[in-house]
């Protein structure tokens, strides 16, 4: 069996950022596996930046060299930020939640890419920010957790075909900052977050067929913040995030073993980093990039 670590990659420039949404154009970036293996990363107001995962390097750029050009932009209708994305099966995109200049916000949208337009479609049941969506095998969307004047425990279905959310049963645990991930029975892994100023252990399972959460095995380590991905095997690697008691990021990793509803410790990152990135790469291991404490550094997981 081949060695599980993380090995160190070289890092993209730490950028320049004025004003007051510093941390938040960065930390908060999102990456994207292209179909011809390279990631995108790009902050507000800065060329797109790609790692090559044969190069082992970084490179900025609007478009990989060879690709086609990126054109324009689209307004949505509200200002949002720590609000989520959802691709749909039509090819739409569900814009949701998130919090902005009005205050936290129900409010939703849908992105045609083919009109190259948003329009408004049904608001969410309660408002919300630092949650997760998580698109199911049935077509519908997941909304877990986030925070509304606190972490929060409701949960809610976004139903394409209707444009609707309606309520499904609420988590066990109130929790924002956490991770949702579909698992390969349907089911979703919800992990970690915090509620008061605690960071939590604990994870739940949602069971799309029985529209309920019940728990599961906890994590080794607390921690909110973090990223989870899912694993060609079926297990989920849990990787650093906030934790303890003053939200310092920590250095750990740990596996879900979804057959046995356990998580065990694995290969520890070399950096400690929350707010960051993880995606997993063609040839099987998952690219570790950025975070608030480690701008420059990026690894992988294999």
């Amino acid at each position: 069996m081949p060695a599980v670590r993380f090995s160190s990659q070289m890092g993209a420039r730490r950028p320049t950022i004025r004003g007051r949404d510093i941390q938040r154009h960065w930390q908060h970036g999102r990456g994207k596996v292209f179909p011809h293996g390279d990631v995108a990363r790009q902050r507000k107001g800065a060329p797109r930046r790609w790692f090559r995962p044969e190069q082992r390097s970084h490179e900025r750029g609007a478009v990989r060299p060879g690709r086609r050009d990126i054109h324009g932009y689209r307004r949505h209708g509200s200002a949002r930020y720590s609000h989520t994305a959802t691709l749909l099966p039509g090819g739409m995109v569900l814009i949701a939640g998130g919090t902005g200049d009005d205050g936290d916000l129900a409010s939703a949208e849908v992105y045609d890419p083919s009109a190259g337009t948003f329009t408004a479609t049904g608001s969410m049941g309660m408002a919300s920010w630092s949650h997760t969506a998580t698109l199911l095998p049935n077509g519908q969307v997941l909304i877990a957790g986030g925070a509304h004047g606190g972490s929060v425990a409701s949960a809610e279905l976004y139903d394409p075909a209707t444009g609707m959310f309606t309520p499904t049963s609420s988590m066990g645990m109130a929790r924002q900052g956490l991770t949702a991930t579909l698992l390969p029975n349907g089911q979703v892994l919800v992990a970690g977050g915090a509620v008061g100023g605690i960071f939590l252990t604990s994870a739940e399972l949602y069971d799309p067929a029985a529209r309920v959460f019940t728990a599961t095995g906890g994590m080794g380590v607390a921690r909110a913040a973090h990223a989870a991905t899912l694993l060609p095997n079926g297990d989920v690697l849990m990787v650093g995030g906030q934790g303890m008691t003053d939200g310092i990021s920590i250095p750990s990793a740990e596996l879900f073993h979804p057959a046995a509803g356990t998580f065990t410790a694995t290969g520890s990152p070399s950096v400690p980093r929350q707010y960051f990135t993880a995606t997993p790469l063609p040839n099987r291991k998952v690219l570790i990039a950025g975070g608030n404490m480690s701008f420059t550094n990026a690894e992988l997981y294999e």
